[in-house]
């Protein structure tokens, strides 16, 4: 993100083996039918999706079935990007056939590999790894070229903390303090337990996040919100972000002033939407306090309800009272940002579209006015998401005035992918006109695409004004 996110690790995830380590097929998602139900079904899902683990056969994962030392070391090298060493009699007992000869070789010229797991200069590979092996290998794997050990954490609370090995004792403090390792019910850490594939999956997911650039956003609105962050989360993973997490205080057509009530009077009519996985969860009866002290927000963005949005007198004090309270609720360096909507189709029936004489222009202009007179007198926004612009920017190509599915709400493919476009184009350093990634839901074609990345890239350069678009003709109609 520009001046924002520091970049922890880039990483590079190929792996190549079969079973847990296996190859994926990324092209279309997995349904495992014996996850349907398990705790660590959005987890195993991900990391399949992504091409990093498989099931046992293409309808079963396996969840509770043991994991080998081999196989979860294979899982750790290949997450962090190492290339793989010619075997060199790393162990006595690992045969220069195996397939993971080099993974294990890998393992120990790095340093990965504990000696404790290694008496006799064996590394026994077969073994089912236990819980505490397991943490070992992935803190040694987060800790390489690091200056400094990360702090470890009192793990006195869990109730069998003395069985941790003396020699494992320092991962688990170091695995607690990060998050990688939370214990299981009944407060134990159960350390010399054999650890299961699901839980395999799961610290190798959280390892995935620590190793990449990690971005939190919440947005105070509602399904406005919605459309401009439905195909965020895709966008940032394909520019290096792997702790990605996004929200929304959603009620739907909700106004600053609505939100500032329900913050006054811990008002629980919310639904929360959450994606930290590449999937839309949602809960209802929220709170504003629920959401807000739910993650260490990086950035919360508000925006006007669209039947207020060009209403100047409609913004205060609701925009200072949301604020402070978010500086009260939310962590100490939380970032805003404004989240400039769009004026509604000329053929809307939207009921509030008289308040601007029905008249699309009247109305994108009137949004700019309330934003210049209101949002552009708080110094705290330091993000601004024009969103409405790159809208009418598209408006003005051959596509048209045709990018919403009811006349004010955002249509599935180009209007959708045209607002998420442009709040990553304020959030990262990605060259817009090179962003090849489409998400798996929509349909664009590349004349569509040029269209949209050309409006994105308007809007940013002059985000209160409307830049004609040069493509006025469809390309496609010209092949006969």
């Amino acid at each position: 993100m520009k001046e924002f996110i520091s970049v922890l690790l880039a990483v590079i995830i190929t792996l190549m083996f079969v079973s847990i380590v296996g190859a994926a097929n990324t092209s279309e998602v997995k349904g495992f039918g014996d996850i349907a139900d398990h705790w660590a079904k959005r987890d195993i899902e991900y990391m399949t999706n992504k091409g990093i683990v498989d099931g046992v056969s293409s309808a079963v994962f396996a969840p509770e079935e043991a994991i080998t030392r081999a196989e979860f070391l294979a899982l750790v090298i290949r997450t962090i990007g190492a290339e793989e060493a010619p075997y060199d009699a790393a162990y006595a007992d690992v045969d220069e056939s195996a397939w993971y000869a080099r993974v294990i070789q890998t393992g120990k010229n790095l340093g990965i590999i504990d000696p404790a797991m290694t008496p006799n200069n064996e590394f026994k590979p077969d073994a089912n790894i236990t819980r505490e092996e397991m943490t070992s290998l992935i803190i040694r794997a987060y800790e390489l070229g690091k200056e400094e050990k990360v702090q470890g954490a009192d793990i006195s609370a869990f109730n069998d903390s003395e069985d941790v090995s003396d020699w494992a004792r320092g991962y688990v403090e170091r695995a607690y303090a990060l998050s990688v390792i939370k214990g299981m019910s009944g407060k134990k850490l159960a350390p010399t337990e054999t650890a299961t594939r699901a839980q395999a999956v799961t610290i190798i997911r959280r390892l995935y996040k620590t190793t990449g650039k990690s971005l939190k956003i919440l947005s105070i609105g509602n399904s406005f919100s919605y459309d401009s962050m439905k195909y965020l989360y895709g966008m940032l993973e394909e520019c290096g972000y792997t702790d990605v997490v996004l929200g929304i205080l959603y009620k739907g057509g909700c106004s600053l002033e609505r939100h500032n009530n329900n913050i006054d009077g811990d008002i629980a009519e919310y639904k929360y939407y959450k994606n930290d996985s590449d999937y839309w969860g949602v809960t209802e009866g929220k709170c504003a306090d629920d959401v807000v002290k739910d993650e260490d927000w990086d950035i919360v963005v508000l925006q006007q309800g669209s039947a207020s949005s060009g209403l100047s007198e409609t913004y205060e004090p609701y925009i200072t009272n949301i604020l402070a309270y978010i500086k009260e609720n939310a962590p100490e360096d939380v970032k805003f940002a404004w989240n400039l909507t769009w004026a509604y189709q000329q053929d809307s029936t939207h009921a509030s579209f008289p308040t601007y004489n029905s008249d699309q222009l009247f109305m994108y202009n009137s949004i700019l006015a309330a934003f210049r007179e209101n949002v552009l007198q708080h110094n705290e926004f330091e993000y601004i998401f024009p969103v409405g612009t790159t809208v009418q920017n598209i408006r003005t190509s051959y596509i048209g005035d045709t990018i919403t599915r009811d006349g004010h709400h955002m249509d599935y493919n180009i209007g959708r992918y045209a607002a998420a476009l442009t709040w990553l184009d304020v959030l990262t350093d990605v060259q817009i006109d090179e962003f090849d990634y489409i998400p798996k839901e929509v349909v664009i074609d590349e004349s569509q695409r040029e269209v949209v990345r050309e409006s994105v890239v308007n809007a940013l350069s002059n985000p209160g004004v409307i830049t004609p678009s040069e493509f006025t003709k469809n390309p496609s109609a010209n092949q006969q």
